[in-house]
């Protein structure tokens, strides 16, 4: 209390006498709070007379300006009010928050700090940040820099001199980067002066500087270099919006080891945040602040230069207005490029062979052009209806990976600096844009007004339309690449262009659809129901009934009675007979005073605990729920899509260059319509008492070719072209066509009854009849089709209930089920039948369930085919069975199949399989053909299995498997354990016994907690198991199973050892070990391997394959690998 006492006189003093000592000048928006302090005195300087405040003792004062405010924590403070200063010393610490730069923590011996300007100079410190601007900080990653001296100025920057910055947090860095100078400057930019990387003592790195600019040019500068394009500078400026943040990673697979480090170096710096941006001449500089807006919506103009290859002028917006149009791209650009040779070295050239720069051209509509070209349209719609178009257009397969494939915005240096020593040319890809396509698609829902609703409840109308192109070499027709000429090419340089100009292939228009046009029209016509549905409110205790239930005058309450009265005297007061009105109202009066004198009886009895108001009977109906009972339901509902389709083709074959398109030049044309018209009717009763549905659909189609570009003919009727079509090919088009010409009406039927559909345990309960009939099926007559006469003929077939082809489907199910317990326990019996015309079939499937417990038996007969003397076929009879449950707190299971076929009267198979903890197992039996050891005649020695002649059931195999989890066998508080595993198995071939065999995986692993994983597995294998158990055919070896094992450990007897059955397949060590900012991973194993020497003679390889990797946690790339590849070492 007196600690707190005299804070506040001090607080008291300070606001009456230095008010402006704390707070500075609005102008400043500067805000001083002390925070705690146990002494305070309050002085002159004697150097300079200026006041000072001296605070001691577990200090703490916080300066705000903005959206920043630091902390100060010292032994003891003093500040001088003239020159804003404060001097803090002993275990000063700053903590500095912002609003988009996270938290800063500053910790040094004394500080001096200017709390106008927040400039501090920091003695013997260090700052912690856990997120920077400057640097990109893996998860969980704190940036650390430490100095002896160093000093932050008004613009927010730090400089360190004899810096360390790491980001291991240990007092003892396990790597740090020690240089003469360290910048963190404002916007994320930080520099290095004689920087030298050390992991732990060692230094393994030095760069004499380092500077990574954060700011940007307006246009962005990209240089780069390529061995086929050469030196190049790529520009973008932003006219709207602004570039978004580069999120790539500048590593590629085909990195050399170095450059992917030095290229991650690049992603370690790089922004990892958008900064607000102030235009500072040709430069846009980033702000403290992060940026709000969004970057989905700009306007950009590109301008590249390569020296090799040429110059792309061009621009790209993309705009997503709110209202209409939601989305809104363009670009264009146009390629003034020259064709690139190659020589025989494999270095590329400007220049053809003869000394000319040949450059490209185009074609766009016919027009040649002297340049190349890509462009882009892209738009979409919402309202008031949806339309989406794209757009786009190439003028060869090349331009893209010419000009945009690798394009970028975002200056690499060290990409550059590593790319340009290091092309290889021969490993990149080239990706060519082989077809387009331009798209539009529309579609309008018409509103439609309530009035009409529901016999049209809906109308809609689609469109689409689209061009497919596709890419074609220049004179592909006939494969002659002389014809591609260039009157600025010379003779000796004309192979050479020929296979590298990108006018070799050019596109063309291959298909195109003019439309598509499809709609929906729908609606009810019927809808009637007569279901009526009661809701039950919970607090809800009055139900109606047939006959009222009335409570006798002489008990009912006083209230009630009053209201009754009441409300007999309203209706009474509209009688015409006023004499039975006042007869009436005598009666009601004496009921009243009856009633007053039954309520003081009561109040009375009420006393009497022999009488208590809860033991009278309530007189009132209480139900909770009420059952619905829907009635007849009605509904008759139709829906119209007609679809007209057209097709337009071209032809490649006639096409040698650009200029032989023609538009008007047709290689067919086609048209399609369908109006599928489909009427559905549903009626129900009581629910699903009893339903009906049926649907009718008309659909007459037609498809025909108009158009077919015939090959010409000469004089004696000879086709004197192959490329279109000749006489039979366009008549086997019109058969087509013919055969895809429909007229048929098709109905499909459902009856479904359930009696007992109230009756909850046998609601499901009832019989189903499915149909499905072609009332009309349109059949062409091809056979009958002359294709000189062109007379095509259709048969129209009307529904046989003989026909299997108007009958699609007639089927009929009855299902009998009950169920009891809330279906803890269900029965049902379900009878299904394939009814004529179709192929007669009668099955059964029974289903019994209890708890924990299903059983289930099918089977049925079938006949086999539609002929009426057909032979009927037993169909399988197929059971099973399956238990499942929680034994001991373990998930238990037991199924069991079994199938036996009925027409050959032979068991076919049988599988038993059980699980359980960790334990697992399995027996089969098979319809199949068994084996028998056969013997040689003469020795008696067997010679291996012989197939018997018949089928027989027979067991097939079994086995059997323990794997449980690894369990923990010592664990010392929770920073040392060590866990056992195993995983074991055996498989008996009951067919092949000796091609029995076990496995045995046990594994042990050791963990001490963020230091160190080992784990050591071994599998082992006998595949010669059946030895131990009878060995009635002779297998050469020891025949007792712990002997064998014994065996296989006797290194003092090899032959014992390697006539074990017990064989080791192979050993598996892995080791991690946690290194603070480094992981270290080693894995051995070893195996057997089957390989073939020169002689093409088999032998086993024992050489092992290991792995030792190092990362650096901070930055993945930092990494190196060890590999013994069997014997190999390869360092990656």
């Amino acid at each position: 209390m007196k600690k707190n006492h005299f804070l506040v006189k001090f607080v008291f003093l300070i606001l009456i006498f230095v008010p402006g000592a704390f707070f500075a000048q609005e102008s400043e928006k500067t805000v001083i709070n002390i925070e705690n302090a146990r002494n305070t005195k309050y002085e002159k300087d004697k150097s300079t007379g200026n006041d000072l405040i001296i605070l001691t003792g577990n200090v703490k004062v916080s300066v705000s300006r903005g959206s920043t405010k630091n902390v100060i924590s010292a032994d003891s403070i003093r500040y001088d009010r003239t020159s804003e200063m404060m001097y803090a010393e002993g275990n000063v610490s700053l903590e500095q928050t912002t609003a988009n730069a996270g938290s800063q923590n500053v910790s040094a011996s004394s500080l001096m700090f200017n709390t106008s300007t927040l400039e501090g100079v920091f003695d013997d410190g260090r700052v912690v940040q856990v997120k920077s601007d400057a640097i990109n900080l893996p998860a969980g990653s704190t940036l650390i820099v430490a100095s002896d001296i160093f000093g932050r100025s008004e613009s927010n920057t730090i400089t360190f001199k004899n810096g360390e910055l790491t980001f291991c947090d240990d007092e003892d860095p396990h790597w740090r980067i020690k240089a003469s100078r360290i910048w963190l400057l404002p916007g994320g930019e930080f520099a290095f002066l004689n920087a030298r990387l050390f992991v732990g003592p060692v230094p393994i790195f030095y760069l004499p500087a380092f500077y990574y600019p954060k700011d940007e040019l307006i246009f962005n500068p990209v240089f780069g270099y390529e061995k086929r394009r050469g030196y190049f500078i790529e520009t973008t400026s932003y006219l709207y919006g602004r570039k978004p943040l580069d999120t790539t990673s500048n590593t590629s697979s085909t990195d050399s080891d170095s450059s992917e480090k030095l290229k991650a170096l690049f992603n370690f710096v790089k922004p990892s945040s958008l900064k607000e941006q102030r235009i500072e001449g040709l430069m846009m500089h980033n702000l403290d602040d992060d940026y709000k807006g969004n970057t989905t919506n700009y306007f950009k103009i590109l301008g590249d230069y390569y020296s090799n290859l040429g110059f792309l002028v061009g621009f790209d917006g993309v705009f997503k207005p709110k209202k209409y149009i939601s989305s809104l791209e363009m670009s264009a650009n146009l390629g003034f490029s020259n064709t690139i040779f190659k020589d025989s070295s494999g270095n590329y050239f400007p220049f053809s062979p003869g000394g000319d720069r040949i450059y490209d051209k185009s074609n766009l509509l016919g027009f040649e052009l002297p340049f190349r070209y890509s462009g882009k349209f892209k738009m979409s719609m919402s309202s008031p209806f949806t339309l989406n178009i794209s757009l786009p257009v190439y003028s060869d397969p090349y331009f893209s990976n010419d000009f945009t494939k690798d394009r970028s915005e975002t200056m690499d240096w060290i990409s550059f600096l590593i790319d340009s020593q290091n092309q290889d040319e021969d490993n990149k890809t080239t990706t060519t844009d082989s077809s387009f396509n331009w798209t539009l698609s529309s579609s309008y829902s018409v509103p439609l007004p309530q009035v009409i609703k529901p016999f049209l409840n809906s109308m809609s109308l689609s469109l689409n339309s689209s061009v497919a192109f596709s890419s074609i070499s220049v004179y592909a027709s006939t494969d002659d690449k002389n014809h591609l000429k260039n009157s600025k090419v010379d003779k000796s340089s004309l192979k050479a262009w020929q296979d590298s100009t990108p006018e070799r292939m050019f596109f063309y228009p291959s298909q195109v659809i003019p439309m598509s046009l499809s709609g929906t029209i729908s609606g009810t016509l019927i809808d009637i129901s007569t279901s009526k549905t009661k809701t039950a409110s919970k607090n809800k205790k009055d139900v109606s009934f047939a006959v009222p239930m009335i409570a006798p005058d002489d008990i009912l309450p006083l209230n009630e009675l009053k209201n009754k009265e009441k409300t007999e005297s309203g209706e009474n007061s509209d009688s015409e007979n006023s004499s039975s009105a006042e007869k009436k109202s005598d009666d009601g009066a004496e009921n009243l005073a009856a009633a007053e004198k039954s309520s003081a009886e009561i109040q009375e009895n009420e006393e009497d605990p022999l009488l208590p108001a809860s033991a009278l009977p309530s007189l009132t109906g209480i139900s909770s729920t009420v059952t619905d009972f829907p009635g007849i339901s009605y509904s008759l509902k139709y829906s119209i899509k007609p679809n007209f389709s057209t097709q337009i083709s071209y032809n490649s074959s006639n096409l040698d260059t650009p200029d032989d398109f023609d538009w008007s030049v047709l290689k067919s044309s086609m048209y399609k319509l369908s109006v599928p018209i489909t009427l559905d009717n549903n009626f129900s009763y009581s629910g699903n008492f009893f339903s009906v549905s049926n649907s009718n659909t008309f659909n007459p189609v037609r498809q025909r070719h108009p158009y077919l570009h015939m090959n010409e003919k000469d004089e004696n009727g000879k086709e004197t072209e192959t490329v279109w079509y000749s006489e039979s090919s366009a008549a086997s088009i019109k058969k087509a066509d013919y055969g895809t010409d429909k007229l048929d009406l098709t109905q499909t039927n459902s009856v479904s009854l359930k009696p007992f559909n109230y009756i909850k345990f046998i609601k499901d309960t009832g019989i189903t009849w499915r149909s499905s009939i072609k009332l009309v099926r349109t059949e062409f007559l091809s056979d009958e089709y002359d294709a000189e006469e062109d007379n095509p003929e259709w048969d129209y077939h009307f529904v046989d209930w003989t026909d299997e082809d108007s009958i699609t489907t007639n089927a009929l199910d009855f299902t009998f089920a009950t169920n009891q317990m809330d279906s803890k326990f269900s029965q049902s019996l379900t009878l299904s039948t394939t009814l004529k015309p179709l192929a007669e079939s009668y099955y059964s499937t029974l289903k019994l369930g209890f708890p924990l417990t299903t059983l289930a038996f099918e089977t049925g007969v079938k006949k086999a085919s539609t002929d009426e003397n057909a032979d009927w076929v037993r169909q399988p009879l197929k059971q099973s069975l399956t238990v499942s449950g929680k034994v001991l707190g373990s998930s238990m299971s037991f199924s069991e199949n079994y199938n036996y076929n009925l027409d050959e009267y032979h068991h076919d198979s049988m599988k038993f399989s059980f699980s359980w903890m960790n334990l697992t197992a399995a027996y089969q039996m098979s319809y199949t053909y068994g084996y028998d050891m056969g013997y040689d005649e003469a020795s008696g020695e067997p010679t291996g299995w012989e197939q018997r002649a018949e089928k027989e059931f027979l067991p097939y195999n079994f086995s059997f498997s323990y794997s449980p989890k690894t369990k923990t066998i010592y664990r010392w508080k929770n920073r040392i354990s060590m866990g056992i595993g195993l995983s074991t198995s055996i498989v008996a071939d009951l067919l092949k016994p000796t091609s029995s065999y076990f496995t045995f995986v046990p594994s042990v692993s050791f963990k001490i907690s963020e230091f160190v994983n080992f784990t050591f597995s071994a599998s082992t294998r006998n595949s010669v198991i059946y030895r131990y158990f009878g060995n009635d055919i002779g297998l050469s070896g020891e025949e007792n199973m712990f002997v064998d094992l014994a065996n296989s450990f006797r290194f003092d007897d090899e032959e014992l050892r390697k006539s074990s059955g017990f064989k080791l397949k192979s050993l598996n060590f892995s080791l991690t070990h946690e290194l603070h900012d480094w992981d270290f991973n080693a894995t051995f194993k070893i195996e057997p391997r089957l390989l073939t020497d020169d002689n093409n003679q088999k032998y086993y390889d024992f050489n092992p394959y290991m792995t030792i990797n190092i990362t650096w946690r901070p930055m993945g790339a930092m990494k190196t690998e060890i590999v013994d590849n069997y014997g190999e070492w390869e360092l990656k």
